[in-house]
Protein backbone atom coordinates (compact mmCIF):
# COMPACT_ATOMS: atom_id res chain seq x y z
CA UNK A 1 0.00 0.00 0.00
CA UNK A 2 2.70 2.34 0.90
CA UNK A 3 4.54 1.56 -2.69
CA UNK A 4 1.21 2.93 -4.19
CA UNK A 5 0.79 5.63 -1.82
CA UNK A 6 4.35 6.60 -3.08
CA UNK A 7 3.96 6.46 -6.62
CA UNK A 8 0.83 8.26 -6.91
CA UNK A 9 2.89 11.13 -5.02
CA UNK A 10 5.55 11.04 -7.67
CA UNK A 11 3.18 11.42 -10.47
CA UNK A 12 1.40 14.25 -8.79
CA UNK A 13 5.24 15.95 -8.10
CA UNK A 14 5.61 15.30 -11.85
CA UNK A 15 2.05 17.27 -13.15
CA UNK A 16 3.18 20.36 -11.08
CA UNK A 17 6.72 20.31 -11.92
CA UNK A 18 5.79 20.31 -15.90
CA UNK A 19 2.90 22.87 -14.94
CA UNK A 20 5.24 25.33 -13.93
CA UNK A 21 8.38 24.30 -16.32
CA UNK A 22 10.70 23.43 -12.83
CA UNK A 23 12.87 20.06 -13.12
CA UNK A 24 15.18 20.76 -10.36
CA UNK A 25 14.92 22.41 -6.83
CA UNK A 26 12.03 24.20 -5.97
CA UNK A 27 12.77 27.04 -8.60
CA UNK A 28 11.00 29.92 -6.77
CA UNK A 29 7.70 28.81 -7.38
CA UNK A 30 5.07 28.43 -3.95
CA UNK A 31 3.37 26.11 -6.03
CA UNK A 32 5.74 23.61 -5.49
CA UNK A 33 7.26 24.08 -1.98
CA UNK A 34 4.44 23.32 0.18
CA UNK A 35 2.36 20.91 -2.49
CA UNK A 36 3.05 17.58 -4.42
CA UNK A 37 6.91 17.57 -4.59
CA UNK A 38 7.50 18.52 -1.29
CA UNK A 39 4.62 15.33 0.07
CA UNK A 40 6.76 13.28 -2.06
CA UNK A 41 10.11 14.26 -0.89
CA UNK A 42 8.89 13.77 2.84
CA UNK A 43 7.48 10.09 2.28
CA UNK A 44 10.24 9.49 0.54
CA UNK A 45 12.10 10.13 4.09
CA UNK A 46 9.66 8.36 6.93
CA UNK A 47 8.45 5.28 5.81
CA UNK A 48 11.14 3.23 4.48
CA UNK A 49 13.12 3.38 7.82
CA UNK A 50 9.88 2.87 9.42
CA UNK A 51 9.69 -0.62 7.11
CA UNK A 52 12.87 -1.26 8.03
CA UNK A 53 12.55 -0.61 11.67
CA UNK A 54 9.05 -3.08 12.25
CA UNK A 55 11.13 -5.49 9.78
CA UNK A 56 13.65 -5.75 12.53
CA UNK A 57 11.12 -5.93 15.52
CA UNK A 58 9.70 -8.84 13.31
CA UNK A 59 12.33 -10.61 13.48
CA UNK A 60 13.28 -9.81 17.20
CA UNK A 61 9.91 -11.51 17.76
CA UNK A 62 7.91 -8.36 18.32
CA UNK A 63 4.05 -9.37 18.39
CA UNK A 64 2.18 -9.86 14.93
CA UNK A 65 -0.53 -7.18 16.41
CA UNK A 66 1.60 -4.83 17.60
CA UNK A 67 3.29 -4.87 14.34
CA UNK A 68 0.26 -4.24 12.51
CA UNK A 69 -0.92 -1.62 14.65
CA UNK A 70 2.10 -0.18 14.09
CA UNK A 71 1.50 -0.40 10.23
CA UNK A 72 -1.28 1.07 10.82
CA UNK A 73 0.18 4.39 12.61
CA UNK A 74 2.36 4.80 9.16
CA UNK A 75 -0.44 4.66 6.64
CA UNK A 76 -2.59 6.72 8.56
CA UNK A 77 0.17 8.75 9.67
CA UNK A 78 1.12 9.50 6.06
CA UNK A 79 -2.08 9.83 5.14
CA UNK A 80 -3.04 12.47 7.18
CA UNK A 81 0.18 14.32 5.82
CA UNK A 82 -0.69 14.21 2.51
CA UNK A 83 -4.35 15.40 3.04
CA UNK A 84 -3.02 18.27 5.05
CA UNK A 85 -0.80 19.61 2.68
CA UNK A 86 -2.76 19.43 -0.17
CA UNK A 87 -5.33 22.19 1.00
CA UNK A 88 -4.98 25.83 1.52
CA UNK A 89 -4.87 27.25 4.49
CA UNK A 90 -3.09 24.02 5.58
CA UNK A 91 -5.02 21.69 8.38
CA UNK A 92 -2.46 22.46 11.25
CA UNK A 93 -4.21 19.93 13.72
CA UNK A 94 -3.73 16.93 11.62
CA UNK A 95 0.18 17.69 10.94
CA UNK A 96 0.57 17.80 14.10
CA UNK A 97 -1.43 14.07 15.07
CA UNK A 98 0.76 12.97 11.85
CA UNK A 99 3.64 13.66 13.14
CA UNK A 100 3.11 12.33 16.25
CA UNK A 101 2.22 8.66 14.48
CA UNK A 102 5.36 8.76 12.01
CA UNK A 103 7.79 9.52 15.54
CA UNK A 104 5.50 6.84 17.32
CA UNK A 105 6.21 4.24 14.70
CA UNK A 106 9.91 5.07 14.41
CA UNK A 107 10.66 5.46 18.18
CA UNK A 108 8.05 2.07 19.57
CA UNK A 109 9.87 -0.77 17.33
CA UNK A 110 13.59 0.06 18.36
Amino acid sequence: MLAFGFLHLALRAINVRRAVAVNLSMGGHPAIERSPPRVHANFAENPPVAVLLLSMAARRGAPWWALHVLCLGVLVGRASHAFCRRHTPEVFGYRIDDRQLTFGTLILPT
